[in-house]
């Protein structure tokens, strides 16, 4: 009886260092495949200071959303900063050695132009309304070393006499859906 005891504690004791251990495995494999992501300030200050925030946090919570890790550390932005860098208007050699310096896997980039008056185009016989695309993405990928996806959208659309305007949080997030389905971020 003693002996089938002993065996049964050895086997249980057995199976349960087995399962941490499967556990550790897994946890690692998931820390490596998180991307992580510098987000850049959506700048065009002369016309409003606080609109590229706005688009800069949109992204930040869409991003968050599909647990994409933000690059937010202070001593890494001041290192940009010293860069003298103009943020939104960066070419891809820029973003490279951005990502380079911050070490993450995509610099998402772009200009804010919320207040700017726009040119109205004909939406029927009779109406016209303003195009606005306010807001222009550019996302750069540090392993293909090349800007991955472009995107200037109008952020109303039109089916019939039903005119929708998007919000620049649905914007960001339909943004980093494209990404998704593009296989460049997991779909968690």
């Amino acid at each position: 009886m003693k002996e089938l005891l002993k065996t049964g504690l050895i086997l249980f004791a057995f199976i349960v260092s087995g399962c941490g251990s499967a556990n550790e495995t897994t946890d690692k494999t998931v820390t490596s495949t998180t991307k992580r992501v510098a987000i850049m300030p959506f700048e065009n200050l002369a016309a409003y200071p606080y609109g590229g925030d706005r688009v800069r946090d949109a992204f930040i919570r869409a991003f968050l959303s599909r647990n994409v890790e933000i690059e937010e550390r202070q001593d890494k932005w001041e290192k940009i900063l010293k860069l003298d860098f103009s943020l939104w208007n960066i070419n891809p050699d820029q973003a490279k050695e951005i990502a380079k310096l911050l070490d993450v896997d995509f610099v998402v980039y772009g200009r804010s132009d919320l207040n700017q008056l726009f040119p109205k185009r004909m939406i029927g016989y009779y109406t016209e309304r303003e195009v606005i695309k306010p807001v222009e993405v550019k996302v750069y990928e540090a392993s293909d070393s090349s800007v991955v996806l472009q995107e200037r959208k109008d952020l109303y659309s039109s089916w019939g006499l039903v005119t929708t305007i998007k919000s620049i949080d649905q914007l960001a997030t339909d943004i980093v859906q494209t990404l998704v389905d593009r296989g460049y971020i997991s779909n968690n």
